[in-house]
């Protein structure tokens, strides 16, 4: 892997783990679609439950990750959710919306990162709207 990935929307010339080598950066970018697939589900599901907080801090947690690897899309919608449940705007279907258009652009980047590497055996399922 001494070549650089190309992966549609990611940033990878400005993310940080592809500057410290290609083999790391993979193993991130493998990690971050095997564990935050499930994020705006997670987040529906505390919202359910009326757990701000739970919801805060699962979209915190996915902006952090996806700037990391350069999904600067999936970072700026996190950003607007998260932004909205800190402040507490809106009504839920102003919410809703933003919940989906983050799953939205999250499914899209995790295809894209799929199709760039392939499947492995490091994911034990396939994201949510992602066919492998």
């Amino acid at each position: 892997m001494g070549q650089k990935l190309e992966i549609a929307g990611l940033e990878t010339t400005t993310s940080w783990f592809h500057s410290r080598g290609s083999e790391r950066y993979l193993r991130t970018l493998l990690a971050f679609v095997k564990n935050q697939s499930d994020t705006p589900r997670e987040i529906r599901d505390a919202l359910s439950r009326n757990d701000q907080q739970t919801a805060e801090r699962f979209a915190h947690t996915l902006k952090g990750l996806a700037a990391l690897i350069g999904a600067r899309e999936v970072q700026l919608r996190a950003a607007a959710l998260e932004d909205n449940l800190i402040l507490r705007q809106g009504v839920s279907s102003v919410r809703d919306t933003l919940v989906a258009a983050l799953d939205c652009a999250l499914a899209q980047q995790m295809q894209a990162i799929v199709e760039a590497v392939g499947p492995t055996p490091v994911m034990d399922k396939a994201p949510t709207g992602v066919d492998i």
